[in-house]
């Protein structure tokens, strides 16, 4: 029977098809696979960013694994005032939650923080008293009994100095207070020293013994840097007079200005 066999040139070449065909299928799976995973990696990167920041006991567990120190510009303490954020603060049951105990230097801190929100108008009760700690819901505005109440006062209070790091505590018509401003008055400093005039306070009779409890001070004026008393009036004239006061002012994040030099006339040349 006579066969009829095709000439090497009209033969499909059914081999080279195929490979091609898979070929360029196999490239389509790998930009597809590539657009897929590029997808994956940008959904779970912004998941953490807005979901861990979102959530404070994320935030906190994020902090200590980096080591990430709060700043002014983001401190934990802002974080439970945003109104857009989703979580609120988880809450232990309060009957058998242990009350939070602050230490004379973390109540001092908060102090602070309390009674330097203008905006607020804050003013410590009458009804406390004030050889006893000061109890924390008065001046802290979060759940004192989270399971991250400690950590909050703590980046709280280092805030609190890192925007106030010079405060003086006096009386209007006391002679010392008017000579101790005058001292900082002669440097032009930034941040500006926060001044408390104890006197025309509605809680002068609370605030003040509050103070002397925890500053360990017997009588106003008093000056805070970096959260520490510097000392009497007259300690402060002298830190002044040597210099310490100005290096010890740097060494707590005061920047001083240096005044602006005086362009010197030069004198009309004589014919």
């Amino acid at each position: 029977m006579p066969s009829f066999a095709l000439p090497s040139h009209a033969k499909p070449r059914l081999t080279s098809t195929a490979t091609s065909f898979f070929g360029s299928f196999s490239k389509k799976h790998q930009r597809l696979s590539a657009i897929l995973l590029l997808f994956l990696s940008f959904a779970a990167f912004f998941s953490f960013i807005f979901g861990a920041h979102h959530h404070p006991s994320s935030f906190i567990a994020y902090q200590r694994a980096t080591g990430r120190q709060p700043t002014a510009s983001y401190p934990l303490s802002r974080a439970f005032k945003e109104t857009n954020r989703a979580v609120t603060p988880q809450r232990k049951d309060v009957s058998t939650a242990e009350p939070l105990h602050l230490t004379p230097a973390m109540e001092l801190g908060a102090l602070v923080a309390f009674i330097t929100d203008r905006a607020a108008g804050n003013a410590l009760p009458s009804t406390i008293n004030p050889q006893q700690q000061i109890p924390a819901d008065v001046m802290l505005d979060f759940d004192t009994r989270s399971d991250f109440a400690q950590l909050e006062v703590d980046d709280l209070v280092q805030d609190t100095w890192m925007r106030n790091p010079i405060v003086i505590f006096s009386k209007i018509h006391s002679p010392q207070g008017r000579d101790l401003k005058k001292i900082f008055a002669s440097y032009k400093l930034n941040p500006a020293p926060v001044i408390f005039e104890i006197d025309q306070r509605e809680d002068a009779v609370v605030l003040e013994p509050v103070l002397y409890r925890l500053i360990e001070e017997t009588s106003l004026p008093i000056v805070l840097l970096g959260g520490r008393s510097i000392g009497s009036p007259a300690d402060i004239a002298k830190l002044h007079e040597s210099g310490d006061l100005e290096r010890a002012m740097k060494s707590a994040g005061v920047t001083i200005v240096p005044p602006k030099k005086k362009m010197a006339i030069p004198a009309p040349k004589l014919k």
